[in-house]
């Protein structure tokens, strides 16, 4: 493949230095043959060159000068493709000032009037030691209003990531101001105002502005959310924009808890429709609410029986976030033994903990049924509710369970709320401790440090 760089065509001479790059590291023993087509007579084998010495992470001194002498080019396209590479290359590398030499041609560059280049600088910027302030200022320094919508919207979401961290409140007029000349923007400076610190409380009008269109309401509430913790600047603008809850929504919904009661028309809506992720999201938003209310309760107890266990198990924990109010219905599966969601109502008893204690007898004599999965559900519950030492034989049982399905990891833990009681647990417990599943692992050590602590 090296022979090709040399070929008397430059399209073969381009399509070479792409399949180098494409390999990446591993072709690094090529960069030296690469390294002279930085110098070549046809542009887009230049940038291709540069592109691939910078997948290819060759920071050999010669790359590096051959890099910093592109920079000095009046092509944009060469600068561009000179600087991503030097990107690259930073990212890259163990060594912490790889770019400082580079560091005020990158500057320069972020106000250069190529959107690529700026983008390229930006990029390379991030691997010159600046702290989180001076990188959020770059970013800000580089809005305007002739800025691509692609360009504003990768800053906007870099400020995002920064914003918890730094203080954007001089950039504030900043933002408003584009906010207020580029509707196309309005996501993603709705998505900065959201986590700026200190709160934007003088962004507030204008947030209440963009509910009047559907588009941007949600993005505006959750700003107006974040800055001034209430809802009823916006709660009409949800309900009328979201009669059904989406998936964006209801993640919403989840961030202000039972604040969203007024939402729980539009969450049920969701619940009944026909799309899996948008009927556990929407179970997900009423676990976070926790309002008893009895349509609640019996479109949730409806869904412990859905087809996908990722609907039914949030579901279940859902139901057990209602305590006392979801008992009732819960008992009544539970005691149906034709009834298929019974593992998942018991299951959900015992998240209720104490307040399911009417339902232990009912747990106990499905217990001893001894058929999966329920046997193991109602073992889990009884540990949590009664701390019932009965269910230690089955809760071992389950915890050496081979079955994929069994819930071993649940009954690690309804061991270790059983403390010292489960002593005989803790052989089990210890080879579980081993287990490749790191989830399981964790729970086991977490159930014998309870138990085996509370001997000493």
């Amino acid at each position: 493949m090296t022979e090709s760089l040399a070929h008397q065509f430059s399209q073969v001479r381009e399509k070479a230095a792409q399949a180098l790059g494409n390999i990446g590291r591993d072709a690094r023993d090529s960069a030296h043959a690469l390294r002279p087509l930085l110098q070549d007579s046809a542009p887009l084998v230049r940038q291709k060159a540069a592109w691939a010495l910078g997948l290819m992470h060759d920071d050999h001194p010669d790359t590096l000068e051959q890099l910093h002498r592109l920079t000095r080019t009046e092509q944009p396209a060469d600068l561009s493709a000179a600087l991503h590479a030097l990107g690259n290359l930073g990212k890259n590398s163990e060594n912490t000032e790889l770019l400082l030499p580079f560091k005020e041609v990158i500057m320069a560059a972020t106000s250069h009037s190529s959107s690529a280049v700026v983008r390229s600088a930006l990029y390379a910027s991030k691997s010159l030691g600046l702290t989180s302030q001076e990188q959020a200022d770059l970013y800000v320094s580089t809005l305007c209003a002739e800025s691509t919508l692609s360009d504003t919207q990768l800053t906007f979401h870099a400020l995002a990531d920064l914003a918890p961290s730094v203080d954007l409140s001089r950039a504030l007029p900043v933002f408003m101001a584009i906010l207020n000349t580029r509707q196309d923007t309005a996501i993603s400076v709705c998505k900065v105002l959201a986590v700026m610190k200190p709160r934007p409380s003088s962004a507030i009008e204008q947030l209440v502005a963009l509910l009047d269109e559907d588009r941007f309401v949600l993005p505006a509430a959750v700003a107006l959310w974040a800055i001034e913790g209430r809802t009823e600047s916006f709660m009409a603008a949800i309900e009328r924009s979201h009669p059904i809850a989406d998936e964006s929504l209801c993640d919403f919904i989840c961030a202000m808890g039972p604040a969203a009661i007024p939402l729980i028309p539009n969450v049920l809506a969701a619940l009944a429709e026909e799309d899996w992720d948008q009927q556990w999201a929407a179970a997900d938003a009423l676990c976070a609410i926790a309002c008893p209310d009895p349509a609640v309760v019996q479109a949730l107890m409806d869904a412990l029986g859905h087809p996908s266990p990722v609907v039914r198990s949030a579901s279940a924990r859902a139901l057990a976030s209602l305590g006392a109010s979801s008992v009732e219905a819960l008992t009544a599966v539970l005691s149906n033994k034709e009834d298929a969601r019974s593992a998942w109502a018991a299951l959900s008893l015992g998240r209720i903990g104490l307040q399911a204690s009417s339902a232990v007898e009912v747990l106990r004599s499905r217990m001893l049924e001894g058929t999966e999965p329920l046997h193991s559900s109602c073992a889990i519950a009884l540990a949590y509710i009664a701390q019932d030492e009965s269910s230690i034989p089955a809760l071992i049982d389950t915890l050496q369970s081979e079955e994929p399905s069994a819930p071993r990891k649940a009954a690690a833990e309804a061991l270790g709320a059983l403390g010292p009681a489960a002593k005989c647990a803790i052989p089990a417990l210890r080879s579980a401790a081993e287990d490749v599943d790191f989830d399981l692992a964790d729970a086991a050590m977490g159930a014998l440090s309870v138990i085996e602590g509370s001997r000493h």
